[in-house]
């Protein structure tokens, strides 16, 4: 018993953890790409405006 319940859970927890990994992948991959089209537009218009003030807002 003790075999079978050590057995079935990491195969279980293995595949949970790879959707997890992918799925968090995807949405870091979106998201960076998403936030540099945002700062390479912001840039490109106003390319002498101070980090700091960008970020204050």
């Amino acid at each position: 018993m003790k075999t079978s319940k050590f057995a079935s859970r990491p195969r279980q927890l293995t595949v949970l953890e790879l959707v997890a990994i992918g799925l968090f992948f995807i949405v870091l991959r979106v998201a960076s790409v998403h936030a540099s089209d945002l700062l390479l537009d912001h840039f490109v218009a106003n390319p002498v405006e101070p980090v700091a003030q960008h970020v204050a807002r």
